[in-house]
């Protein structure tokens, strides 16, 4: 509800903005994604069609009020894309505020939660530089952090105690 809340909100503005929604489960609030003027690509299977929509975003937002550490996250970074999240769960363990993404701090009133979202959307929006810097930071670390041969490393490592 609250990324409906901002599509709804940044709509009435003059942000030159478009919001996407993918994946699956979301088909009983179709309307109401068709409402705030969201568009729905449903579940992607096909994976140039995935790396296509990443390549076309600027941001993602994860607007979760309790979440590990979403894969989506992965995926964007990958690709450039600057993540906006909320300050749950393992989300702080991988992303730094205006180092490789923003943090929104975690809070119980949703409106504050909306509000923020855009203010940090514009801002960004309005320094290239900062949106620039923030883009290549989240490639940079996903390559550096989630790349497969890291991972293949430290699970060696965990599990089969291999330095």
């Amino acid at each position: 509800i609250i990324y409906l809340k901002i599509a709804s909100s940044i709509k009435q503005t003059q942000i030159p903005v478009e919001f996407i929604m993918a994946g699956i489960g979301m088909k009983s609030n179709i309307h109401l994604i068709n409402e705030n003027g969201i568009s729905f690509e449903g579940e992607i299977t096909n994976d140039d069609a995935l790396i296509k929509l990443y390549k076309s975003l600027t941001f993602i937002l994860i607007t979760s009020s309790r979440e590990g550490f979403p894969m989506v996250i992965i995926e964007a970074m990958a690709n450039g894309v600057i993540p906006i999240c909320t300050d749950v769960g393992g989300i702080s363990e991988h992303i730094s505020s205006y180092q490789n993404g923003v943090l929104i701090a975690e809070n119980s009133n949703e409106d504050e939660i909306v509000d923020q979202f855009i203010k940090e959307i514009e801002n960004i929006l309005k320094n290239k530089s900062v949106l620039s810097e923030l883009s290549l930071n989240a490639y940079n670390y996903s390559k550096k952090h989630f790349d497969i041969k890291v991972f293949n490393k430290k699970y060696r490592k965990y599990l089969l105690n291999e330095i």
